[in-house]
């Protein structure tokens, strides 16, 4: 059993070498070995072109102009995608360690480095588990999962400070527009993020307070997002790009993205989109409402 000790600062940086050789272990296979998609084939002969239709079609914007300039000085994310798996590797150690140390900071009080333990553990799930897994065969995507992460992950410790709210309020909404410019999807890990933080300062009460702190983080996710989208219409308007967005929000088809999201909740929570044994997503995600409700209640 661990004994007793205490956390102190010296401990994260025993923590951040042990998430580097982690995160070394799990994604070896992929980073130390290369292998190609049809989509790195593509990016790896047209990176140019590559980034050109990310701007016109995903509202990836940050992302887009980062490829272009590293076509620009004939650097190319797929040719170099050891050296980029690596930067990965250290992008998502450093980001495991920061969310243990704020999730660390707010419920371990005693400074338990047994607690420090269980938060690891959690953190570390966080990102590295079956769906981070499937980011890893396109290596054309280790820049923009890399900024993505640490753009979210300082976005969520922004805004859920409670001191400074203009201050943290506008450094959290720029880390979000670049995550949001890199890789939409990440702004759902950064949702669990903000949320447990809120959850944890406000300990579980529904307040003025609390309410006030997830509308300010939701605004600045939202906003970084319309943010985007602008961009790109203006880099249309511009004739710099042709505008064929894949991603098309217009009301004429919310119908039919409202119903392709509840098919696809069946294929997330019941089958586990063929990554996960079937039912398997809901039962644990059942057992951790009850461990949360039976909490808030005890």
């Amino acid at each position: 059993m661990l004994k007793k000790r205490n956390v102190n600062e010296k401990s994260f940086l025993y923590l951040l070498l042990v998430n580097i050789i982690l995160y070394t272990v799990f994604f070896s296979l992929f980073i130390f070995v290369k292998h190609f998609s049809p989509d790195d084939y593509n990016t790896y002969w047209n990176q140019d072109i590559v980034a050109l239709d990310v701007l016109a079609r995903s509202y990836r914007n940050c992302y887009g102009l980062l490829l272009a300039v590293l076509d620009r000085i004939h650097v190319n994310v797929v040719a170099d995608q050891i050296f980029f798996g690596c930067i990965l590797i250290l992008s998502f150690a450093w980001c495991t360690t920061v969310i243990t140390k704020e999730v660390n900071r707010r419920i371990n009080k005693d400074h338990d480095i047994r607690i420090l333990f269980l938060v690891q553990i959690g953190s570390l799930l966080l990102l590295s588990n079956v769906f981070i897994s499937e980011w890893l065969w396109f290596s054309l995507g280790y820049l923009q999962w890399m900024i993505s992460v640490i753009t979210m992950t300082y976005g969520a410790v922004a805004l859920a400070k409670k001191d400074h709210f203009g201050k943290n309020w506008l450094i959290g909404f720029l880390c979000l527009l670049i995550a949001a410019g890199s890789y939409q999807t990440i702004l759902s890990y950064y949702v669990f993020l903000v949320m447990f933080f809120i959850f944890v300062d406000e300990k579980g009460a529904v307040s003025k307070e609390s309410a006030a702190a997830v509308l300010r983080a939701a605004a600045a996710a939202v906003l970084s997002i319309v943010v985007n989208m602008l961009f790109t219409y203006a880099l249309k308007a511009a004739g710099i790009i042709s505008m064929e967005t894949r991603m098309d929000f217009g009301w004429e088809r919310l119908g039919e993205r409202l119903r392709l999201t509840a098919d696809l909740q069946k294929e997330i929570w019941v089958k586990g989109m063929g990554l996960l044994p079937e039912y398997s997503a809901i039962f644990v995600l059942c057992i951790l409402s009850g461990i949360l409700i039976v909490t808030i209640y005890h």
